[in-house]
């Protein structure tokens, strides 16, 4: 973190810790309330921004079981990269990936093999 960062950093905290004149009009007709509602929700948008979709996909269709892994450590991960993607079905989009991504390729040609394969 750069010197600059770290300063305005320190300003924002402070700035925050400060009592406020609740029902004070801003210059926007707004209350100092929601002015500070605003500055803390820029603030938590910065520093834990919500997840795009497209990386949570990208992220979920690249994800192979790790060599030597379970397909219960498999199944597991690939729970964890599907929960910012919105599926519509999501057990449908395990289940391709947990086929796709399986590293052992006789069990991926048995589990091809099945016609109605369920989680």
């Amino acid at each position: 973190m750069s010197a600059s960062e770290s300063w305005l950093h320190l300003c924002l905290y402070r700035r925050l810790r400060q009592p406020l004149n609740h029902g004070t009009p801003t210059l926007l007709g707004s209350t100092a309330t929601s002015k500070r509602d605003m500055i803390q929700e820029k603030l938590r948008n910065h520093y834990a921004p919500k997840p795009s979709k497209i990386a949570a996909h990208h992220a979920f269709y690249h994800r192979n079981q790790a060599e030597g892994g379970s397909i219960n450590n498999h199944t597991t991960a690939l729970r964890q990269a599907a929960m910012h993607c919105e599926f519509q079905d999501l057990d449908g989009a395990l289940m391709d990936r947990i086929i796709c991504g399986v590293q052992d390729s006789r069990l991926q040609r048995r589990l091809l093999a099945k016609p109605d394969l369920t989680l």
